[in-house]
């Protein structure tokens, strides 16, 4: 009987075991649990981690700055590699939100009073008479809106 056959087995036996319970009980990784499960086609439980508490995020700080790998780590909070490795780019570099199109806009104050002055002077010449005074930054013959 093959390893994938055992979890199958092992996993109809006790269905409250999640891939990592099982993965733990044949010592193998919780990919290959996985893995097997959907070659085989039967479902396994997948365990979701609960959100960081901030001793997590302390203890994982000071077990970084201690050189350890991420697989100890990981095997250390019962945490996916990824999560962990995530949960340190998240506390070490926060996400820096660079919007440049909404700085391009933003239209500033003046334009507004600009136009608001000029909306109430007579036309310029017969184009803006016929056309109307065109939005900042765009031509009275263009006609796109």
């Amino acid at each position: 009987m093959s390893l994938a056959d055992e979890i199958k087995q092992m996993s109809a036996e006790n269905p409250e075991w999640d891939a990592g319970k099982l993965a733990e009980h044949f010592k193998c990784r919780r990919e290959y649990v996985r893995t097997a499960a959907k070659r085989l086609g039967f479902k396994v439980k997948v365990f979701r981690c609960s959100s960081w508490t901030p001793e997590e995020d302390a203890k994982l700080l000071l077990l970084r700055e201690q050189k350890m790998r991420w697989g100890d780590i990981a095997h250390e909070f019962d945490r996916p590699r990824s999560s962990c490795a995530g949960r340190y780019a998240d506390l070490t570099d926060p996400p820096v939100c660079t919007n440049l199109v909404a700085d391009r806009t933003i239209v500033p104050a003046e334009r507004f009073i600009d136009r608001d002055r000029r909306i109430n002077c007579a036309p310029r010449d017969l184009t803006a008479a016929m056309f109307g005074d065109p939005k900042p930054g765009f031509s009275a013959l263009e006609r796109r809106a």
